[in-house]
């Protein structure tokens, strides 16, 4: 992306999928990103491109033309792309005279040349154009013959319009297998029975003579570490209850915004069923009254939530607070690792940086294994 320009598309990558499987593909440009995502059992990756032309412009197209003329070709490509052009190609022929057709020359030939058909059906309506009171199709999906076979739907969906969007999401299923990352076990030590651990833990420190052992020699120490660290794994395993927290979960989410956001998301279906009809005014109305009510009562709920928290917060939550802010944004992990600094092997005077993950884990290895 060129120096100091704002990005104009991105892709977000769900959390559960394996990283090492997703690599993003270098393109010089603010308007598209793309990705390549290692998919079993297919040889070649699957690679998904985010387009965004800006209107009455072809910026888009002609970086896009660049990197086909210097790049490799996926096999797997789709295109979730938003062009800004009209042709009946797919807006179809039953929309507004201005949006029959606009200058789609290159873009058309660019499809042609790299064998990418259209997947999204003809005629879907997916923008809203408020000043014109119309709806028309800019947001396509484009692929190449072997994605679309793997592409089993795809459709504009009006129930999951986003509050004060003007363009539906296009959901798109693909019929294929991705890495994720195996799920973590967490522990709920809130609500854990102390006396029973307690208990439990005593009864087998001493079945396992870890209370009267003497320690004498350093492999003494040793192994009583490791029995008394696998003691408390095994009632930690057998008294605490595991968490199951939903990777969807906000703190400040209350049952009343998940009525108002149904509220609302039935308001934008029944706009989008009236659009054209005597009753679409009065649809647009009500959709927009249940969009105002739920980003008020969003607004106020997000503001009363912090600043109850902030109120009733306690020394450990500003730790680690502090902890996670302090951490490197690009670290997936739950506990940030700092940058660490030790001597040099080969020089000890000289003092080496650890600064990613690989290194860390180098640098705890060897001194594990000291």
């Amino acid at each position: 992306m060129p120096a100091n320009s704002p990005p104009r598309s991105f892709i977000l990558v769900n959390a559960n999928i394996d990283p090492s499987h997703v690599k993003q593909i270098p393109i010089p440009s603010d308007f598209i990103t793309a990705i390549a995502i290692s998919a079993a059992p297919a040889p070649d990756p699957l690679c998904i491109v985010n387009v965004y032309n800006p209107p009455n412009t072809d910026s888009a197209i002609t970086d896009l033309e660049a990197w086909y003329h210097t790049s490799l070709h996926c096999r797997n490509t789709i295109w979730a792309s938003d062009f800004n052009k009209h042709h009946p190609l797919w807006s179809g022929h039953s929309v507004p005279e201005r949006c029959q057709r606009s200058d789609c020359e290159r873009l058309l030939q660019l499809l042609l040349c790299y064998d990418l058909s259209l997947r999204l059906p003809a005629g879907t309506l997916t923008y809203q154009s408020d000043c014109h009171e119309t709806w028309s199709t800019l947001d396509l999906v484009f692929c190449t013959q072997d994605a679309l076979r793997k592409i089993t739907t795809c459709s504009a969906s009006p129930c999951s319009r986003l509050p004060g969007a003007d363009h539906l999401p296009i959901h798109s299923t693909i019929n294929t297998t991705v890495p994720t990352i195996p799920p973590v076990v967490r522990y709920n030590f809130k609500d854990t029975d102390w006396a029973k651990f307690r208990a439990e833990l005593q009864r087998q420190l001493d079945d396992r003579h870890l209370t009267t052992h003497p320690l004498t020699t350093h492999q003494d120490l040793d192994n009583f570490i490791n029995d008394l660290t696998t003691t408390i794994q095994l009632t930690t395993a057998a008294h605490v209850p595991k968490a199951c927290p939903s990777p969807y979960a906000k703190r400040w989410w209350t049952p009343q915004l998940a009525e108002l956001w149904h509220t609302y998301a039935r308001a934008s279906h029944a706009e989008f069923a009236a659009r054209g009809t005597p009753g679409w005014h009065a649809a647009k109305t009500a959709c927009k009254s249940a969009r105002n009510i739920y980003t008020a009562t969003l607004r106020r709920t997000k503001v009363q939530h912090w600043r109850t928290w902030l109120e009733d917060i306690t020394e450990a939550d500003i730790w680690h607070a502090g902890h996670y802010a302090a951490g490197d944004i690009r670290d997936s992990s739950m506990q940030t690792i700092p940058t660490l600094h030790a001597a040099s092997h080969a020089d000890p005077s000289v003092t080496q940086v650890y600064d990613t993950a690989d290194k860390k884990s180098e640098l705890l290895t060897m001194c594990r294994c000291t």
